[in-house]
């Protein structure tokens, strides 16, 4: 029997221990709000969005790098940490500046 994306989604989600649901948790909400962030100030400044969601990507990087240097959490830990997120972050901020204008 097939297994719909959602499905296999919800069981690795399911599956992964509270520290890592927790800071997969915030980075989306950091995610949401970075994005609704730049849509509220390009948008009606007629500025290209691509190019500020890389901007505050990026700063969300140093304050999750900040945050992972002040707990003094591991690169390589079993869990996700916030550099992972710091991580994460620069990869979008990237992503974004190369698609971006």
């Amino acid at each position: 029997m097939r297994r719909s994306f959602g499905q296999s989604l919800a069981d690795s989600l399911q599956r992964l221990d509270p520290e890592s649901a927790l800071r997969l948790r915030l980075f989306t909400f950091k995610l949401l709000a970075v994005a609704a962030f730049t849509m509220a100030l390009s948008m009606p400044r007629g500025y290209p969005a691509l190019p500020m969601l890389s901007v505050f990507c990026l700063w969300q990087s140093i304050f999750a790098a900040l945050t992972a240097a002040f707990w003094r959490q591991k690169l390589a830990a079993r869990s996700l940490t916030a550099w992972d997120e710091t991580a994460a972050f620069i990869a979008i901020a990237l992503l974004a500046r190369l698609v971006g204008p």
